[in-house]
């Protein structure tokens, strides 16, 4: 039986024991024997005893285990549970002491229950309750009074709770969390989760090295898989199609008319474009195939002067992101921070780009790599930002990458079985003993087969012809393929696949309206904010260098491609409805279609003046003083003579 606990059945004899171990000589070994320190935890129990005031409980058995015990009646609200190898392990504080929790004995209620006040316990220290007992509201949620049960506990916890009853108390508590966490199917940590990687990353350090490597995947897809090659073609035709047009704004008609023809004469030529290969809107569908493609791209302002014989003095340079110096990476001494290439001020503003002069994977005899500070307003970063605080994006392909990869080697194998099973394979079964022919190697003649032969066989020859196993399902199982990868990369399966066998009016619009969506989202909060917002303000800026313009004469804003319309019987008549009913305004149709709503004002008065001046009269011009000439069912023209 361990030191400082009574033996005696009564508290009569307790202070005759502890005197008893009081008055022992002191060890004169170190701090750390074993029966000073033993002493030193029995004197802390009974000063907590004294303080708490409870009964004395009678000395625990031998030869029972040992046992988990509550000692209530503290008067102050304080409820404790101890171990009868005479270690304290907590106390839960009642609204006496301001827990924190609010309710008494929280932690301690899970793990024990307390124990009834023995008659001979002296009464009024039992904590005011009924017959000498603790009061209801002194125990925990979810403990009752009686000896403590094995609750959540294996052979290893009770095994544990004999030699060492903190880890064992750990174990519990651990598995108790567990237990609560596990409420979530897909929390569970093996089973069918067993494939999932979760990491408390955030975005750019969860791509990482892979970011680079994802982009050489996708490239290779692009190179040699047709179907990668038709997401990233369906995407960018979306997107960009014919271009993002510039749309000049103000006050001033005539400074809205300089900046047109500077816009025009620079933007729609290949004078924009610093390799001299493509317009402004070649370059935006540049850049978002290698947004596709790499998951963000990089276009580099360049000023040029105005000697150069450019209608405005400046050329963009569209970089891929390979260009970026990721070995700069660290803190700098001006109190700036480089990651990957990338360099933040001190409250996490971009302020410049270490870029490499040369792509790191071109094949020349001097390259040399080094990489240069760009200032942050000369370099436009685009690529879609799917997590807070992401500052680099990740290719496109990533979540279809080993799918396509598995589609396109499926599709080889399947013609590889096409080709074998497409051959006239014949199999000749000689007798046991040959005949001598012309040819030893083929008696028969049968090396060779060719259409319409009639081959006469030598006795006791057979031909059998193989028969290739068939593969059943292969159609539905590429369409399966190929619905998932449209839907991961959020275009349709139509336009992936450029089926339409099993589609209608309906399907196909509800399909097309989903992914107008997404190439909408793709277009308003990436494209257009990213780059042609940016390239906007070059362009205002240096054709004010070059014309001398006022600094708030005009702008410019951007109008999509031109959606696509699937029925455009039932859909124009639907938007010339909204327009008569005031649902909407003919200048928002006309921005939905994609185009200018000015420029086709300005179209559309000119025509009306050269028709009038013509004598020419349309049905569209609602305001003609020269009645029309009606057209019958038959198709035959009658004129208005015949008609009166």
């Amino acid at each position: 039986m361990p030191p400082g606990i009574s033996s005696t059945p009564n508290a009569a004899a307790a202070p005759r024991r502890r005197r008893a171990i009081s008055s022992r000589r002191r060890c004169p070994s170190s701090r750390t024997c074993p029966a000073r320190s033993a002493r030193g935890r029995w004197r802390k129990i009974r000063r907590r005893r004294r303080r708490c005031r409870g009964a004395e409980s009678p000395a625990p058995n031998r030869n029972r285990q040992p046992q988990m015990q509550i000692r209530a009646g503290c008067p102050t609200g304080r409820i404790g549970y101890e171990l009868h190898a005479g270690t304290a392990r907590r106390a839960a504080r009642g609204p006496g002491h301001g827990g924190a929790r609010g309710e008494p004995g929280q932690r301690a209620g899970a793990l024990s229950q307390p124990r009834r006040t023995q008659p001979g316990d002296r009464p009024g220290r039992g904590g005011g309750g009924r017959d000498g007992h603790a009061p209801a509201d002194a125990f925990p949620a979810g403990v009752r009074q009686g000896h403590v049960s094995d609750m959540g506990m294996n052979i290893l916890d009770r095994a544990l709770r004999q030699i060492a009853p903190r880890t064992a108390l750990r174990r519990v508590q651990a598995r108790a969390a567990l237990d609560v966490l596990m409420r979530y199917e897909a929390a569970t940590p093996g089973g069918r989760a067993s494939s999932w990687r979760p990491a408390a990353t955030d975005a750019d350090s969860e791509a990482g090295a892979a970011r680079q490597r994802l982009a050489f995947v996708a490239r290779d897809m692009v190179r040699n898989t047709a179907f990668a090659t038709r997401v990233q073609t369906v995407i960018a035709n979306n997107v960009v199609g014919d271009g993002i047009i510039p749309k000049v704004t103000g006050r001033s008609k005539a400074a809205r008319e300089s900046l047109l023809r500077a816009v025009e004469a620079h933007c729609d030529t290949t004078a924009i474009d610093a390799d001299g290969r493509q317009n402004l809107y070649g370059l935006q569908r540049l850049a978002m195939n290698t947004v596709v493609e790499a998951g963000e791209v990089l276009i580099r302002y360049r000023p040029r002067d105005l000697g150069d014989g450019l209608p405005l003095p400046f050329q963009l340079q569209i970089l891929e992101p390979d260009y970026l110096d990721g070995s700069r990476d660290g803190a700098l001494a001006n109190g700036n921070t480089v990651l990957g290439g990338i360099e933040f001020d001190p409250i996490g503003r971009r302020v410049a780009y270490h870029l490499f002069t040369e792509h790191p994977g071109a094949n020349l005899r001097r390259l040399r790599f080094e990489s240069r500070r760009i200032p942050a307003d000369l370099v436009l970063h685009i690529y879609r930002q799917d997590r807070p605080g992401q500052m680099r994006g990740v290719s496109w392909f990533a979540p279809v990458a080993l799918r396509l990869q598995d589609f396109a080697d499926g599709q080889d194998a399947h013609l590889v079985r096409q080709k074998i099973a497409a051959c006239f394979a014949a199999f000749r079964v000689a007798p046991d003993a040959e005949f001598e022919a012309a040819d030893a190697t083929d008696p028969a003649s049968l090396g060779k087969i060719i259409p319409g032969r009639i081959q006469n066989l030598q006795p006791g020859e057979d031909i059998r012809f193989g028969t290739p196993p068939q593969v059943g399902g292969v159609d539905e199982f590429y369409r399966w393929v190929m619905r998932a990868v449209s839907a991961d990369v959020g275009i349709t399966y139509e336009a992936l696949t450029n089926d339409f066998s099993n589609v209608n009016f309906s399907s196909a619009r509800m399909g097309r309206m989903e992914m107008d969506r997404n190439v909408s989202s793709w277009q308003w909060l990436m494209m257009v904010p990213q780059m042609m917002q940016p390239v906007g303000r070059w362009i205002v800026d240096a054709w004010r260098l070059t014309s001398g313009a006022r600094a708030a004469a005009v702008g410019l804003e951007w109008v999509p491609p031109p959606r696509v319309i699937v029925d455009p019987t039932r859909e124009i008549l639907a938007m010339a409805d909204e327009v008569r009913a005031g649902f909407a305004s003919r200048s928002e149709m006309i921005r939905r279609l994609g185009y200018d709503p000015e420029r086709v004002l300005e179209e559309i008065i000119a025509e009306r003046k050269a028709d009038r001046t013509a004598g020419l009269v349309f049905d569209s011009d609602a305001g003609a003083q020269v009645p029309l000439r009606a057209y019958p069912a038959d198709g035959t023209e009658q004129s208005a003579k015949e008609q009166g």
